[in-house]
């Protein structure tokens, strides 16, 4: 049987092999149509930064509802989580030059783009990434109670089928591994020290670039916030009818004995926040 397999991988591998020939022309073409396009399509006016679990989904769609905003080639394209981001490969994932130059000459019409990646504001090495590229680019942050972020990501990946512990039992091993410095698999902890996180954004950033609100604000209020963020975008005003809750996590609660470590742990990190950005805050 191995000695079919190889045979048979010799083959594919011919170079005269037709199927062979016709995946790697395909190939060519595509990575070449991607390069078209990224040379002639526009750079995002914002970034959705995180935090993850804070309700970015559901804002990023609010915003493609307004008439002005035109979305990315999906929500979340990662891109500046590679170590060598190239613009040209970038603008491949927004609309093109002559679209926007439709919109604003012929039709008279604003034209806006931008994606939400949430794992931005967390990856260390994101920020100065975006900085070589987008130095003009508005940033959008949504922060939800650190607790209560860390459950619902919690909750995400065990309905992935990707977390197989209780949440306890989780949290008890990360604690473990933050103790001595160690990363962890989803990093439930990390994720919610928010302070240093947008500490090295502002290191590459003007705080006047940032959009930062309180993800529970939204909840409660999603056209007042809404408001808000198109009045920082320099985007005219626009109702929605409805403001759906995109992602939302299952009913299972956390013990208290779980919750009660978590507040503790987080109310000096987010004192510092609270500090930051002149903002009463969460208890935790």
């Amino acid at each position: 049987m191995y000695h079919d397999l190889k045979i048979k991988a010799r083959k594919y591998l011919s170079r005269d092999n037709p199927l062979r020939k016709a995946l790697y022309k395909g190939n060519r073409a595509l990575a070449w149509l991607r390069r078209l396009k990224g040379s002639w399509g526009v750079l995002p006016d914002f970034l959705i930064i995180g935090t993850q679990k804070g309700g970015t989904t559901s804002l990023y769609n609010y915003l493609l509802q307004h008439p002005a905003v035109h979305g990315a080639t999906g929500k979340e394209t990662g891109y500046f989580l590679n170590s060598e981001p190239r613009e040209e490969e970038y603008r491949a994932y927004f609309p093109l030059e002559a679209i926007k130059a439709i919109h604003q000459n012929l039709l008279v019409k604003a034209f806006y783009t931008g994606e939400a990646s949430t794992a931005y504001l967390f990856d260390e090495n994101v920020p100065k990434r975006v900085k070589a590229v987008l130095r003009g680019v508005k940033l959008i942050v949504l922060l939800r109670r650190p607790t209560e972020r860390a459950f619902s990501a919690y909750k995400h990946w065990k309905g992935l089928g990707q977390e197989k512990r209780t949440f306890s039992k989780a949290i008890e091993e990360e604690f473990k591994k933050y103790n001595h410095g160690g990363p962890t698999e989803f990093e439930y902890i990390r994720r919610g020290l928010y302070d240093e996180q947008l500490s090295r954004w502002l290191n590459h950033f003007g705080r006047e670039q940032f959009f930062i609100e309180r993800s529970e604000k939204m909840f409660e209020n999603p056209q007042q916030v809404y408001d808000n963020l198109l009045q920082f975008l320099g985007l005219a005003s626009h109702e929605i009818s409805s403001f759906p809750v995109v992602n939302k996590g299952s009913d299972e609660t956390m013990s208290q004995k779980t919750e009660q470590r978590l507040r503790t742990f987080y109310q000096p990190h987010n004192e510092k926040l609270f500090e930051r950005l002149d903002w009463e805050g969460w208890d935790a």
